[in-house]
């Protein structure tokens, strides 16, 4: 079964549901490897999840010292 496109990029390559979930997924990993702020994990389960996001935006951000 395919999945819908859902961005487009250049040369006609596409993105598909289960290439962004697979991003996202090592997206969480590193972030939390990199210790990110629970806001921005919180955003990316919600993404990876497909529901809606517990923030309207992470910007501004500063990094932690």
């Amino acid at each position: 079964m395919n999945h819908p496109t859902l961005l487009t990029l250049q040369d006609d390559k596409r993105l598909d549901i289960e290439q962004l979930e697979k991003l996202l997924g090592e997206l969480y990993q590193v972030l939390g490897a990199l210790d990110a702020p629970e806001a921005v994990l919180d955003q990316v389960v919600a993404a990876l999840e497909g529901g809606p996001l517990p923030h309207e935006s992470l910007l501004p951000f500063a990094a932690q010292e």
